[in-house]
C-alpha cells in the first residue's frame, strides 16, 4: 500500500536497532538526560489532557513540530504509536510526558499519498529509508512531497497544475519496507495501550 512508501518514526527506530518507536525514544531520551541535554527522559506516559499535536508530511516523512513556543524541535512520529516526545527539549513544558498525536484518517492519508506520489523527486541511492527521504530533492522547484494540516487534496492538485505537472503519474517511490520491518511494524501496532495514558513497549 502507498503508506509503506512514507517514512515514520518506526523506520528510524528499526534502522537504529530498536524493536519499536517507543523503545527508541526511551533509549535516546534517557541518553540525552544522562548527558544533561534535557531534564526529562521519557517514561512511556502520555498526557491525555494535553491538546494533540498535528502530524504533517515533510518530504515523505510524517513529523510533528514541538508545540512549546520556546523550542523549535521537529521529530518523526509513528502511526502505530501516535505520541510526540521532543528530543530537543524533553517536553519540559508538560514535565516530560508525551503529547498525543493526531493523524489524518486512513482514507485521508491514502488520498494524500496518491496525490503526493505524482510529484517527481530525486534521491541518493543506497542509503536507509529515513535518510533517503531526508535527502530527497524535488525535480520541480517548490513541489515537494509535503503536506500540512489545512491543505486539501484540491489544494495539492492546484499546486501541481501551477507547476506544470497536471498529467503526472505516480512514480519515484522509496523502496518498500523489508518484510522483516513490516512484521515489526505489525508487532508494534499490537503493543499499543492507551487506556491509562501509558504506551507499552
Amino acid at each position: 500500500m502507498a503508506e509503506d512508501y512514507f517514512v515514520t518514526g518506526l523506520d528510524l527506530a528499526l534502522e537504529r536497532g530498536s524493536p519499536s518507536y517507543s523503545h527508541w525514544v526511551k533509549k535516546v531520551s534517557t541518553a540525552n538526560a544522562g548527558r544533561g541535554l534535557v531534564q526529562f527522559a521519557w517514561n512511556g506516559m502520555i498526557d491525555k489532557d494535553a491538546d494533540p499535536v498535528l502530524a504533517w508530511i515533510d518530504f515523505e516523512r510524517w513529523v510533528c513540530s514541538c508545540p512549546d513556543p520556546n523550542c523549535d524541535g521537529l521529530e518523526l512520529v509513528c502511526l502505530e504509536e501516535p505520541f510526540f516526545f521532543c528530543l530537543s527539549c524533553g517536553n519540559f513544558a508538560i514535565d516530560g510526558l508525551a503529547y498525543p498525536v493526531e493523524f489524518p484518517s486512513q482514507v485521508e492519508r491514502e488520498q494524500l499519498y496518491s496525490e503526493l506520489l505524482k510529484r517527481p523527486v530525486r534521491r541518493p541511492p543506497g542509503v536507509p529509508r529515513s535518510r533517503a527521504a531526508f535527502l530527497t530533492k524535488s525535480v520541480v522547484p517548490g513541489l515537494s512531497r509535503s503536506w500540512v494540516p489545512g491543505e486539501s487534496i484540491d489544494d495539492l492538485k492546484a499546486q501541481r497544475r501551477a507547476a506544470g505537472q497536471g498529467n503526472a503519474q505516480p512514480g519515484g517511490q522509496l523502496p518498500p519496507r523489508p518484510k522483516s520491518q513490516l512484521r515489526s511494524r505489525r508487532l508494534a501496532q499490537g503493543d499499543r495501550d492507551f487506556s491509562d495514558g501509558e504506551l507499552s513497549s
